[in-house]
């Protein structure tokens, strides 16, 4: 003798994770084809974590970009401040674009990314040093040479900030030069944790 066998009723889930770091969405289950009977495996659903993007409610969030909107003139003799006056977000109110400095609210990890795009002038090979510094400091540094005398130098990485602690863009190149406005030269930065 058959026993009829019946399809299940897809599940839905509807539970959301709160206050955790990933959060869980909605999920939906395929038919089976096996039977119902309770002491068989049952139509089940999992939920599929999600990551946030910015940590949880108890912190602040925190991330920035700055690109800079005129030519900085740039003397083989001198080290100075990289200009990022053309503030395009900040979600923490932490950069300044008028003095080109972001300062922590928070203690914590943080990602930087400070780039520019250098032009010697008259045209000639040059060595360009980039560098953030934490409260004038240097903690990420890059030496590129530049062939053509044009080009991108980039700096990037990770540093550990206290709160109130100023980071800022410096350079300094063997041969005098410029600074071009555009998206080469920029600034940003995110905490990490």
């Amino acid at each position: 003798m058959k026993v009829k066998q019946k399809a299940c009723k897809p599940y839905y889930s509807k539970r959301i994770a709160k206050g955790s770091s990933s959060s869980k969405i909605q999920g939906k289950c395929m038919k089976r084809k096996r039977s119902c009977h309770p002491r068989k495996m049952r139509n089940t659903c999992s939920t599929i974590p999600v990551p946030l993007p910015f940590p949880s409610n108890n912190t602040l969030r925190s991330a920035f970009r700055a690109t800079s909107n005129q030519f900085q003139t740039i003397l083989s003799t001198q080290v100075p401040q990289v200009i990022y006056s053309q503030e395009e977000f900040d979600y923490g109110k932490e950069y300044n674009p008028a003095t080109s400095t972001f300062t922590p609210k928070q203690n914590g990890v943080y990602s930087f990314t400070a780039s520019v795009l250098y032009a010697a002038e008259p045209v000639t090979t040059v060595a360009v040093t980039l560098a953030v510094l934490v409260n004038d400091s240097p903690q990420l540094s890059v030496i590129q040479t530049l062939s053509s005398g044009r080009g991108v130098v980039l700096a990037t990485g990770i540093v550990r900030l206290s709160k109130g602690d100023k980071v800022q863009v410096v350079i300094q190149a063997n041969a005098d030069g410029f600074i071009s406005p555009s998206t080469g030269t920029r600034f940003e930065g995110f905490r990490v944790r």
